[in-house]
């Protein structure tokens, strides 16, 4: 029979690891996160994703085009933001993990483009949560973690260029 005391040991455990796990819940509405897409190629002759966008835990969205440096700002819906969130879970680590090591450089007629200068943090994702931080790096060929990268700012209406999609009537 356990005692009194040993009864309440237990249920005083019981509350600390539901505490816990409703703070690790709440972590990840804390966390800012900080997606940054980097092309590979220093001479862009067109539409060259290249920017960085913060979402904070209340749904601001800042996006800075790293071309001409423009900046836009806006505020998503909780669902949007919730979305988002629970796309990018697919690839959130704890701590910080490196897809690639290294990035294959592009060919042209069989040679490598000399052009091409691939970096395996071409994609940066970071998680900044106060308690679990992650840092998710890729290459901008790694055509796993592009689309996933793309289905959560397409869940939070961002175009890949990181501006507020326009909604259609």
């Amino acid at each position: 029979m356990i005692s009194r005391h040993g009864r309440g040991l237990a249920f005083a455990s019981v509350i600390a690891t539901l505490i816990v796990q409703a703070s690790a819940a709440h972590g990840a509405r804390r966390e800012t996160i900080v997606v940054r897409f980097r092309p590979p190629y220093g001479i862009c002759a067109g539409v060259c994703p290249n920017f960085e966008m913060r979402v904070s835990p209340s749904g601001r969205v800042t996006t800075r085009d790293g071309l001409d440096g423009r900046i836009e700002r806006f505020e998503v819906e909780r669902a949007r933001l919730s979305a988002f969130r629970d796309v990018l879970i697919q690839l959130r680590p704890i701590g910080e993990r490196r897809e690639d090591e290294t990035c294959a450089q592009a060919r042209n007629d069989g040679k490598p483009d000399t052009l091409d200068d691939p970096r395996p943090d071409d994609i940066e994702i970071r998680w900044m949560d106060p308690g679990e931080p992650g840092r998710l790096t890729a290459c901008a060929r790694n055509m796993e973690v592009r689309r996933v990268v793309q289905d959560a700012l397409l869940a939070l209406g961002v175009t890949i260029l990181g501006n507020k999609k326009r909604e259609t009537p």
